[in-house]
């Protein structure tokens, strides 16, 4: 603790002194003020934004204290300087959850080995062993190297660097998760625990899930204008994904239609959330929910282990409404037409849950009208 009682501030002369330590080094940069409460107390606040700036990875010395013989040393484009730009070029088109998201993805994996490094001086050697050394998901690997590129890219666009080498590094292979559907039994076992355990408007959502067999980024995102009440149809044309709002995974918008209990479902929630914009609001705060994992952490794997049920993404329940369409013997148009697939898609995934009796039918169909031919052979 210095004299004046402030940590990290101290009067020097007619100056005072910050102290704090950046890529391993203790920096002593004077402000040319006199040394009085008030600006005791403002240095004090400017040291607490210096290390909040170090912790994310966004400090900048020649931003704070631009005449000081140390911003002369660190002129060429560090890092840090170069991802906190990146960032600050985004924050007019992305929600402040997202940003919060990338800063922490900077801070937790680029700060520390990359931070106080000039970008020029990183090289396709230093990033392959950065990301070959990370122990996470696959998933994971390919959201900190997509924010490597975008920061890499951005560097180019500025002429800071020439190339944008993690280009060179390559996404990890993830592969689709294959349908693993719940049966009836277990769709309502499920249904039951939400209404057991949470807010009755959490059992409805997972209920038309199941029903409707929209994506759990497009459920977020779903509002009360997109419900034609005369014509039973819920209009599907944007997804949440990270607090971004973007258009459906295909690009395009679908016309689901409803049936009965469905609309019953949405009667009874517009009674609870008529009021939001949003089908769906968190119950604590009263706001939407910016991304799927609270719904999926808070409550869907919860109900899955005390309904003793195995453990499925969430995307499951669009899996589980496909495959009761086809097994209820819808065309497999027409499913594909409410899940937003082509036809070729939806038949490639889902068509091993048509029932075998319906495929002998279908064979049926086939040799009954190779029968008239075999007529007119013989």
């Amino acid at each position: 603790m210095s004299k004046t009682g402030i940590r990290g501030v101290s009067p020097r002369g007619s100056s005072i002194r910050i102290i704090f330590t950046w890529n391993g080094k203790r920096y002593f940069p004077t402000l040319k003020m006199e040394p009085t409460p008030a600006n005791l107390e403002y240095a004090a606040d400017l040291r607490r934004e210096i290390l909040r700036r170090i912790k994310v990875g966004a400090f900048n010395f020649s931003e704070f204290f631009p005449e000081s013989p140390n911003a002369k040393k660190t002129d060429r484009s560090l890092f840090s300087d170069v991802a906190a730009a990146w960032l600050d070029s985004k924050r007019r088109n992305l929600a402040e959850t997202t940003i919060g998201e990338y800063l922490a993805t900077i801070g937790a994996y680029f700060s520390g080995k990359l931070g106080g490094m000039a970008m020029e001086d990183i090289g396709y050697l230093e990033l392959d062993k950065l990301m070959c050394s990370l122990d996470v998901s696959n998933k994971t690997f390919n959201n900190i190297l997509s924010v490597l590129r975008c920061i890499y890219a951005y560097g180019v666009d500025a002429g800071i660097v020439t190339v944008n080498h993690a280009l060179k590094i390559g996404f990890a292979k993830i592969d689709d998760p294959t349908p693993d559907p719940l049966t009836i039994e277990e769709m309502s076992l499920v249904i039951r625990d939400m209404q057991q355990h949470y807010h009755e408007q959490i059992a409805i959502y997972f209920n038309l899930a199941f029903r409707i067999g929209f994506r759990p980024s497009e459920g977020i995102d779903l509002r009360w204008q997109n419900v034609d009440w005369q014509e039973k149809i819920l209009r599907i044309s944007t997804a949440k994904v990270r607090g971004v709002v973007k258009t459906t995974k295909t690009n395009k918008a679908r016309l689901v239609e409803l049936d009965d209990d469905s609309m019953a479902l949405l009667k009874r929630l517009h009674q609870i959330t008529g009021n939001a914009e949003y089908l769906l609001i968190a119950p604590v705060t009263g706001k939407p929910y910016p991304n799927t994992s609270y719904l999926v952490q808070k409550y869907w794997r919860p109900a899955l282990a005390r309904c003793n049920i195995r453990d499925r993404d969430a995307r499951q329940t669009r899996h589980t409404c496909a495959t009761m369409l086809l097994m209820g013997g819808s065309r497999d148009r027409w499913a594909a037409e409410q899940l937003g697939h082509s036809v070729e898609m939806f038949q490639k995934v889902y068509s091993k849950w048509l029932p075998k009796n319906d495929r002998r039918q279908e064979l049926a169909k086939a040799s009954a009208m190779f029968a008239r031919m075999s007529d007119q052979i013989n």
